[in-house]
């Protein structure tokens, strides 16, 4: 299994608290415009997904943004298209698959009402194990649990991405206003892994705090010396990912479960992305931002980039 649902979920808390720690503005506050994030998410009208599932990530939605009271007024629209699929695991001798993963892709665009034009542009994954039994709905009730976690799952992805952007859109900051921003620049991978994978260990004792964190604030009870830190990069995503990699197999407690993890099993636990000054600039335009002037060190590893609000 590549991966467990509830863990993640526990990580991404830890990695929220972390962010607050950074001095991050949090998400659910005061916008970059004075509003409050509330107002402006209860704004975002959530078109109909077509399917049980697609209607389950709307619902989803829906209560989180307005807490099911209904819309005062609409400044978004948000567009959404779902993808289902299923894999087998855990394939007896016979042929027969005891286990499944139910697999939710999600692309969705955030429309201004306005104007119609795109703000915003992202995808949501969520992939959520369960068992197969011999009685037919007891199969039926396992299937549609595993839609409903990954369902909500991927509404609060989808929903974790467009409060980030409302709270420091370019629209609430305003007609003119201006961005500094510096962005990690793809180079070769003689230097990205050594960097990653450093000698002196000071990234594996990064990541291995996720752990630590989950022991002392989620009463888990990680062995931190069964796990290694391990980082790789993603050249189809552009991306390092990092990753704690189970040393032999091993049980795991947390909130009230237990996590079996086999040797060699992975937890992906963060994706550093890396762009061309190009890729960035054009990201930067999907957004709203007009790249102004882009900067370069003289080894080209890293890069400034001044972007401007236009509509």
């Amino acid at each position: 299994m590549w991966w467990h649902r509830p863990l993640l979920a526990a990580l991404a808390v830890t990695a929220a608290i972390s962010l607050a720690g950074c001095g991050i503005q949090p998400l659910y506050g005061t916008t970059a415009g004075g509003s409050r994030l509330a107002a402006a998410m209860a704004g975002v009208d959530i078109t109909p997904i077509p399917g049980r599932v697609g209607q389950r990530v709307r619902n989803e939605l829906i209560f989180e943004n307005t807490g099911g009271s209904g819309q005062a007024g609409t400044t978004y629209k948000l567009d959404i298209v779902i993808k289902e699929s299923v894999t087998d695991q855990l394939v007896q001798i016979t042929g027969d698959a005891t286990g499944q993963i139910y697999q939710l892709d999600a692309t969705f665009k955030l429309v201004d009402s306005a104007s119609g034009r795109v703000v915003l542009q992202g995808k949501g994954i969520a992939r959520a194990p369960y068992n197969r039994f011999q009685e037919i709905f007891a199969n039926i009730r396992a299937r549609y649990d595993a839609e409903n976690r990954a369902a909500r799952s991927v509404a609060e992805s989808i929903r974790t991405q467009i409060a980030a952007f409302l709270a420091n859109a370019a629209r609430l900051l305003g007609n003119g206003s201006a961005f500094l921003i510096g962005v990690d620049l793809k180079k070769p991978l003689s230097i990205l892994i050594p960097a990653y994978n450093d000698a002196k260990g000071i990234t594996a004792v990064f990541n291995l705090n996720l752990l630590a964190r989950i022991n002392r604030e989620l009463g888990g009870d990680f062995d931190l010396s069964g796990f290694a830190h391990d980082a790789v990069y993603n050249e189809e995503k552009g991306r390092i990912e990092m990753y704690l990699v189970s040393l032999s197999r091993q049980t795991v407690h947390l909130l009230g479960r237990r996590f079996t993890f086999a040797e060699g099993e992975r937890i992906h636990t963060e994706n550093s992305h890396k762009y061309t000054v190009k890729e960035f600039q054009a990201l930067a335009s999907a957004s709203g931002w007009q790249p102004v002037k882009a900067w370069v060190d003289p080894d080209h590893l890293f890069s400034l980039h001044l972007l401007q609000h236009h509509q």
